[in-house]
């Protein structure tokens, strides 16, 4: 695998927002770590951070970690966008949201031809294992 830095730290740049809202609202809101949207941003955090390092370093693993990370990303952005589109005063959110899907899908797209090239042998010379 090729490193991609660039995408690499995207990834991780965009792994900061929900950090952002969980400090939001645990800090604000008073909540619990232990409530349910805590634990699910914490968990889509840890995965975008660790594919975008994966990304940086090249590690061999990186496409398989950054398009699960990043499908779960598009699948938080079409429930936020399902949500919270309705409602008029949350429409910076689901804008936010509508700028994840149209970075994410591209980002899915390219992820999954870089390893299909790998799988295939067509790659940067290394197959990784089917």
């Amino acid at each position: 695998m090729t490193r991609h830095p660039v995408l690499g730290a995207f990834t991780i740049l965009v792994a900061l927002v929900p950090l952002l809202f969980v400090a939001i609202f645990v800090g604000v809101h008073d909540a619990p770590l232990t409530h349910w949207f805590v634990i699910q941003r914490l968990a889509l955090f840890a995965a975008l951070v660790t594919a975008g390092a994966l990304l940086l370093v090249g590690h061999r693993h990186g496409y398989v970690v950054a398009l699960t990370a990043w499908t779960l990303r598009i699948i938080d952005s079409i429930a936020g966008v399902v949500v919270l589109w309705p409602a008029p005063d949350y429409w910076y959110a689901a804008a936010q949201d509508f700028f994840y899907l149209t970075a994410g899908v591209p980002i899915l797209v390219f992820l999954t031809h870089r390893m299909r090239q790998l799988r295939h042998g067509s790659g940067n010379g290394r197959k990784i294992a089917a």
